[in-house]
């Protein structure tokens, strides 16, 4: 993800639905939102080796919380 965001940091990376409409989140935000949301797991003492399940519908926090586990955010 970051090579994306270096090349193409203000083009869209994905859509998603918020209400009746739609919302997107460029590949610069994805990154970032993906970003603190390890850092908040990191401050909840969450590393390298833990387990974590993911409930519930797909939604763009299971997206970004998905994509922290995926790349390895957690170790620091």
């Amino acid at each position: 993800m970051s090579d994306r965001v270096t090349q193409t940091p203000d083009t869209e990376a994905m859509r998603y639905r918020v209400g009746g409409g739609w919302a997107s989140l460029t590949w610069a935000q994805l990154q970032d939102r993906v970003a603190r949301v390890a850092f908040g797991l990191r401050e909840l003492g969450l590393g390298r080796g833990d387990r974590v399940a993911l409930m519930g519908s797909t939604s763009i926090a299971w997206i970004i919380a998905d994509l922290v586990l995926r790349h390895a955010i957690l170790a620091g």
